[in-house]
């Protein structure tokens, strides 16, 4: 059996430590220039990343103009509304398309696929509770 090492470098790592998920801290800005701190949580299964209603109202955003799509889960489905929107995660910023519950009950923060993981280079080690991220071609 060949042994083969590889070697990834990035600029940024969050210690997720005395949490139950992968967290990231982010800074969501609308078109309107209103921002909101909050900790979501990388889901790597998550096609889609999918914020509260809550996150949309604090950043003045009309919901129901957003683009519509119907999420569904292993439990269930709910309703949600893209909107294009500017994310920062440390020194990082980038404009995504992400979704926002209908339901003021769905209450997740979950970034996914499309919109996080594929912006930038991610890496778990999960043991020493890390994230590690970065841009493509950015060290």
């Amino acid at each position: 059996m060949a042994l083969s090492l590889h070697s990834l470098t990035f600029p940024f790592f969050h210690s997720y430590e005395g949490r139950n998920a992968i967290s990231v801290p982010l800074t969501l800005t609308s078109d309107s220039a209103r921002h909101v701190d909050l900790i979501a949580n990388v889901d790597t299964g998550s096609t889609f990343c999918i914020l509260s209603r809550e996150i949309a109202d604090h950043l003045r955003l009309s919901l129901f103009t957003g683009t519509r799509q119907r999420i569904r889960t292993a439990v269930g489905s709910f309703q949600t509304f893209g909107h294009e929107i500017t994310i920062s995660a440390f020194d990082l910023e980038w404009h995504a398309m992400v979704y926002f519950a209908e339901s003021e009950s769905i209450s997740v923060n979950v970034v996914g696929r499309f919109g996080f993981m594929d912006r930038l280079r991610v890496a778990v080690v999960d043991y020493d509770q890390r994230l590690y991220l970065g841009f493509y071609g950015q060290e």
